[in-house]
């Protein structure tokens, strides 16, 4: 077992993390993380991995939480808004900030996978640059 709940993917850089399992219930959508963290103070990027698939028929309203060392918390976007099921395109790489101090867990953006880059050129996407982030934004 590792020492440290998390990795660099660099040196210095930015610490990664991956799922472990998926609850479903009815008021929310729970990724839950092992090894848990052990209570250090943490405020800074994570890239997660999400790993395990929504089911589908999931409600899309339910809110995304994430939970770690016993706490679960809330993923939110710039504002204050709960991220859906609706607003995950599914398994993938998200850059998040989290803030132990501030309790803020906020999603700022998806890697694309293969499976979201064949949806959005079949969708006729007329994005022509190579971004390697994409925002993740929430449909009114």
């Amino acid at each position: 077992m590792a020492r440290f709940p998390y990795q660099y993917i660099n040196i210095s850089g930015i610490p990664t993390i991956k799922t472990q399992t998926v609850v479903i219930s009815d008021t929310a959508v729970t990724f839950k993380f092992a090894p848990d963290f052990d209570g250090r103070p943490f405020r800074g990027l994570i890239l997660v991995y999400i790993s395990e698939a929504i089911p589908e028929g999931t409600t899309t309203t339910l809110p995304i939480q994430f939970s770690m060392a016993g706490t679960t918390s809330n993923i939110t976007v710039a504002g204050g808004a709960n991220v859906t099921v609706a607003d995950l395109p599914g398994v993938g790489i998200y850059l998040v900030y989290f803030d132990r101090w501030a309790d803020t867990l906020q999603l700022i953006g998806s890697l694309p996978t293969a499976a979201t880059q064949a949806t959005s050129s079949t969708a006729g996407s007329s994005d022509s640059t190579n971004n390697s982030m994409r925002t993740v934004k929430k449909s009114n």
